[in-house]
C-alpha cells in the first residue's frame, strides 16, 4: 500500500445519515432523547448491550481473535480434508 497518496483532509458528514442512524438506535432503545431536549444519551439498555458486545470481543481476543463459531467452522472443514 502506498501511503503517500492519502491526503490529510476533513469533510463534514451528512446530517441525514447521522439522523437516520440515531433514529435506528432509538428504535433499538439504545439511545434516548435528553431531558432538556437537546441531544441524545445512551440508555441503560444501550449501555448493557454495548458492555456485552465489548466483553464478547475481549473473550474473542483472548482466544486468538476467533469466535466459537469460527472454531466450529474450522473443525468442520478439517473433517473434509483429503
Amino acid at each position: 500500500m502506498n501511503l503517500k497518496n492519502f491526503r490529510n483532509s476533513y469533510a463534514n458528514s451528512s446530517g441525514s445519515v447521522i439522523r437516520k442512524a440515531l433514529k435506528s438506535l432509538e428504535v433499538l432503545k439504545w439511545v434516548d432523547k435528553s431531558e432538556n431536549g437537546k441531544g441524545r444519551i445512551l440508555s441503560k439498555q444501550g449501555r448493557k448491550d454495548l458492555d456485552r458486545i465489548a466483553a464478547d470481543h475481549l473473550r474473542r481476543d483472548e482466544r486468538g481473535g476467533r469466535t466459537r463459531h469460527a472454531f466450529q467452522k474450522q473443525r468442520n472443514l478439517e473433517n473434509y480434508k483429503i
